[in-house]
C-alpha cells in the first residue's frame, strides 16, 4: 500500500516547497516521483489523492491543519493533472525538468525568419533638445490584504507572515509587523496607495505592469482571489492616472492558480477571460490586442504612432510550469507570434518595446525558449528599443549579445530588469524611463525608493520618496543604447567601486556582502540574455558570454579577456563614522582612502538620498542633484592617500556616498 505520507512529501517537493526543508535530493525526487506515477498507474482518483494527502499532512503534523487543507486544495489538482499529462516520461525526467535532477532540454532549433536580417545602423546619439517622454515600470507588488501592523513577522515556513491569525509581534524583538510594511512580508494596501499617489507626480505617459501583484501566500492562492486583485490594482491605476496614460499589462507566475501553473490557452480562459473583461471595461485593451490576449495571454499593441508594445506571457517559458513538460519548444506558438509580430514592425518602421515577466537569463526560464528568444532578439535588434521584464525582484538589467563571435561581441539588445515595489527582503521601488518622442529610444532611466525602516520610525508620517540613481549618472554612460550598457557591465565587473555600487541599487539599497561566487553570478545575470549563456558565464569565471548553446567544462583561466587592459584604475574606498546623533538629526565623518596603485582624481561623488544633507563640509554640490565635487575644485588622491569629510543629516542614519566616477593621472 503506498504510504500516504511518501506521497505528501512528493508534493511538497514538486509544488515548490524549499527542498532543504524536507532534505529532497535528486535520488528521493525520483523515488518518490515514482511512487506518485505507480498510484496513478493503479487507477487512483486525483479526489482519493488529494484526500489521502490532507490526512496524511494533517496526521504527520508537518503543518498546521488549515495549512495542510489550503496546502492540498490549491496544488493537488494541477499537481496530478500535470504528472498524469506526462505519461511514460520517467520520474528522473519528471525531477530534472523542475531543476531537482540533470536534465537536457532539447536544443533550441535555429529560428527562421521571413525576411533577411538588414544592415545594422548604429543609434544615433542622445539629443538633449528633442522632446521625450515618460514611462513608469511598476512591478511585483505582491499585495497582501490580510496584513496587519503590529502582528507578528514570525510564521510557519512557506507562508506570508504579518497577518492577525499569528497574534502580535515583539516590537523590542523586532517581531512586529511595521505601519508601512515589513521586510518579512508582502505589501500592505496603504502603502501600495501612497506608492501609486507618489508616482502620480512622474506624470507618466505610459505604465508597464509586469506582473507578480499576487501575494506570495501560494497556498492560498486561488482564481478568484487572482482575478480580485488584479481588478483592485489595475482599477486603481486607472482611477489614480485617469483616462489618457496608457497601462501595458502582463502576467507574472503568481498571478495564476496555482502559483507557477498555467495551462496552453485552451485550458486557460478561467484567467484570461476575466482578465480580458477587465482590461476592455478599464480601457486598458481594445480590438485587436484585446482579443489576441482573450485568446492566449500575449498581444501586441500600438502605443502611440511608430510605437507598439508586445507583451509576452512568460510563464509559457518557466520550468516551473509543469503544464510544458511535453511542450516547451514554442509553447502556445507565442515565438512563432513574436517574429511575425516584429517582422510586421520592421516593415511599417514601427520601434517596439517588449515586456514580460520571467526575464530570459533567469534560472526559472527553458533554455530551449530562451535561446530562441535571444535569437528572435538580436535579428530584430534596430526595431526593439529594449526590453522590460520583473521577477528577480532585485534592479538589474540584461545585455545581449552577437553569437557569431566567442571573444569579439557587439551589444544587440538591453533588458531591464525591475526593482520590485514589495517590502520582503526590499525597500519598496519603481522605476522611470525618459524615451525620445521621434526615435523612442530609452534616453535615462531613475529609480525611486523609500527606506522603510525610517518609515516605519516615522509613522504614521508619509513615507520620504527618493531617487536612488540615474542610470546615465551613476554609470557615466552617453547614452543607454545596448553599446553604452556593455559600458557600463565592464566598469561593474572590473571596477570593485562601481561593482559595490551597482550592488547598493542591485539591493534596493539594503546593504550586503557579495563577494566570490556571488559577484561571478551578479556579473552573469548582467551578461546573459538566456539561461544557456548564463552557465556558460558562470562556467567560464565571468569570462565568456555566449559559447555555441554549450555550457563548457568549468576553467579557472579566462576564455576571452574583457575590457582592455588599462580601462579601469580606481581603488577607492568610502567609509564613514557617526560622530553625533540627536533626535531627528546625526553628524558623521566620511574617508575616502585609495587603496590601488595609480593616482586618482575623484570625477563625481554620489549621494542616493542627498535630501537628507542638512550641512555639508569639505566635499560641495555639483552640477546635478546629489552629486558632490565642484568643478573647480576635483580632490586627487595619492596611493595610501586619504580624503576626510563631515556632514549633518535631518535623519539617524548614515545617507549613502558612492564615488561614481575617477581618472587616473
Amino acid at each position: 500500500m503506498t504510504n500516504p505520507l511518501v506521497l505528501l512529501v512528493t508534493f511538497a517537493l514538486l509544488l515548490s516547497v524549499q527542498a532543504q526543508d524536507i532534505g529532497i535530493d535528486c535520488n528521493s525526487c525520483v523515488q518518490l516521483t515514482s511512487v506518485i506515477q505507480q498510484s496513478l498507474a493503479r487507477g487512483a482518483s486525483e479526489t482519493a489523492i488529494q484526500t489521502t494527502l490532507t490526512q496524511a499532512c494533517i496526521q504527520a503534523r508537518l503543518l498546521p491543519e488549515t495549512v495542510c487543507r489550503d496546502f492540498i486544495y490549491t496544488y493537488g489538482p494541477a499537481q496530478i493533472k500535470a504528472v498524469r499529462r506526462a505519461g511514460s516520461a520517467s520520474a528522473a525526467a519528471i525531477c530534472g525538468f523542475q531543476n531537482y535532477c540533470p536534465f537536457t532540454f532539447t536544443p533550441a532549433p535555429v529560428v527562421t525568419f521571413p525576411k533577411a536580417k538588414p544592415t545594422h545602423v548604429p543609434r544615433a546619439p542622445v539629443s538633449p533638445y528633442t522632446p521625450k517622454k515618460k514611462i513608469v515600470q511598476i512591478s511585483d507588488t505582491h499585495i497582501d490584504t490580510l496584513y496587519v501592523e503590529g502582528s507578528s513577522t514570525v510564521c510557519p515556513r512557506s507562508l506570508t507572515c504579518c497577518h492577525a491569525e499569528y497574534g502580535p509581534g515583539n516590537a523590542t524583538l523586532g517581531t512586529a509587523a511595521g505601519y508601512w510594511g515589513s521586510y518579512e512580508c508582502d505589501l500592505p494596501i496603504r502603502t501600495l496607495h501612497n506608492a501609486l499617489a507618489e508616482i502620480k507626480k512622474q506624470n507618466p505617459d505610459i505604465i508597464l505592469v509586469s506582473g507578480d501583484l499576487i501575494s506570495g501566500d501560494v497556498f492560498r492562492v486561488h482564481a478568484d482571489g487572482v482575478i480580485a486583485t488584479n481588478a483592485y490594482l489595475f482599477t486603481a491605476l486607472r482611477q489614480v492616472f485617469g483616462p489618457n496614460v496608457r497601462i501595458i499589462p502582463t502576467l507574472g507566475n503568481h498571478d495564476t492558480d496555482p502559483t507557477n501553473f498555467l495551462d496552453l490557452p485552451d485550458n486557460a480562459a478561467w484567467l484570461f477571460n476575466p482578465m480580458a473583461q477587465l482590461f476592455s471595461s478599464l480601457n486598458i485593451l481594445s480590438g485587436a490586442p484585446l482579443q489576441s490576449f482573450l485568446k492566449r495571454g500575449f498581444y501586441s499593441v500600438n502605443v502611440e504612432p511608430g510605437l507598439r508594445a508586445i507583451a509576452l506571457e512568460t510563464v509559457y517559458y518557466s520550468r516551473q510550469n509543469l503544464f510544458l513538460f511535453n511542450n516547451y519548444v514554442d509553447p502556445a506558438g507565442q515565438l512563432a507570434w513574436l517574429v511575425s509580430e516584429l517582422q510586421d514592425a520592421e516593415d511599417k518602421g514601427d520601434r517596439v518595446y517588449i515586456i514580460g515577466h520571467i526575464p530570459p537569463g533567469h534560472g526559472d526560464a527553458i533554455p530551449t525558449l530562451g535561446d530562441q528568444l535571444y535569437q528572435i532578439v538580436n535579428r530584430y535588434e534596430d526595431t526593439i528599443v529594449s526590453l522590460f521584464f520583473g521577477h528577480r525582484h532585485v534592479d538589474s538589467f540584461e545585455v545581449f549579445y552577437t553569437q557569431d563571435d566567442q571573444c569579439n561581441k557587439r551589444a544587440t539588445a538591453i533588458a531591464y530588469v525591475s526593482p520590485s515595489l514589495i517590502t520582503r527582503d526590499f525597500n519598496p521601488t519603481y522605476r522611470v524611463y525618459n524615451y525620445e518622442v521621434d526615435t523612442k529610444y530609452i534616453t535615462d532611466s531613475y529609480t525611486y525608493f523609500f527606506n522603510l525602516t525610517e518609515a516605519n520610525y516615522n509613522a504614521p508620517a508619509e513615507p520620504v520618496w527618493m531617487l536612488a540613481y540615474s542610470a546615465r549618472e551613476a554609470y557615466q554612460l552617453a547614452s543607454l543604447s545596448p553599446v553604452d550598457w556593455d559600458k557600463a557591465a565592464n566598469k561593474i565587473q572590473f571596477d570593485q567601486e562601481t561593482f559595490r555600487l551597482f550592488y547598493d541599487y542591485h539591493q534596493h539599497l539594503v546593504s550586503q556582502p557579495c563577494e566570490g561566487q556571488c559577484k561571478v553570478n551578479t556579473i552573469c545575470h548582467i551578461r546573459s540574455g538566456s539561461r544557456t549563456i548564463y552557465d556558460q558565464c558562470v562556467a567560464t569565471n565571468a569570462t565568456a558570454f555566449h559559447y555555441g548553446h554549450v555550457v563548457p567544462p568549468r576553467r579557472t583561466e579566462p576564455l576571452c579577456t574583457y575590457p582592455p587592459a588599462g580601462t579601469f584604475c580606481s581603488a577607492v574606498a568610502l567609509t564613514q563614522t557617526l560622530v553625533n546623533v540627536w533626535p531627528g538629526g546625526s553628524q558623521w565623518n566620511g574617508l575616502l582612502i585609495n587603496t590601488g596603485s595609480q593616482t586618482v582624481s575623484l570625477v563625481q561623488i554620489f549621494a542616493a538620498d542627498y535630501q537628507y544633507i542638512s550641512n555639508l563640509w569639505i566635499l560641495a554640490p555639483g552640477s546635478a542633484p546629489g552629486t558632490y565635487v565642484n568643478p573647480s575644485y576635483i580632490p586627487t588622491l595619492a596611493p595610501g592617500q586619504s580624503l576626510q569629510f563631515g556632514y549633518t543629516a535631518t535623519s539617524q542614519v548614515a545617507v549613502s556616498f558612492s564615488v561614481t566616477a575617477v581618472t587616473c593621472v
